[in-house]
């Protein structure tokens, strides 16, 4: 799962994307789902390439954090979720 960490604001327990009602509130990190996709994987160490690419579109310029949690053959979940963050640039 690739999500994009656009700044936000806070706004009573939620956090908004900027506007003028809620710009007096504390700066916050929000986090908006931009897509997801599967790799599959073999047992053991797996490794690849994000090619910064969602549904065969580029991510626009900005910061992102990839999410990934492993599942078995029965599509169990890991116990371990990793996450990394990274840019986009030009």
């Amino acid at each position: 799962m690739s999500r994009r960490v656009p700044r936000g604001r806070r706004s009573g327990r939620a956090c908004q994307a900027p506007s003028r009602r809620n710009r007096n509130g504390r700066r916050y990190t929000r986090l908006v789902t931009k897509g997801t996709f599967v790799h599959a994987g073999l047992a053991g160490l797996n490794r690849f390439k994000f090619s910064g690419r969602l549904r065969g579109r580029k991510l626009p310029v900005g910061s992102y954090r990839l999410t990934a949690r492993a599942k078995d053959a029965a599509r169990n979940n890991a116990l371990r979720t990793l996450s990394v963050s990274f840019r986009i640039v030009r």
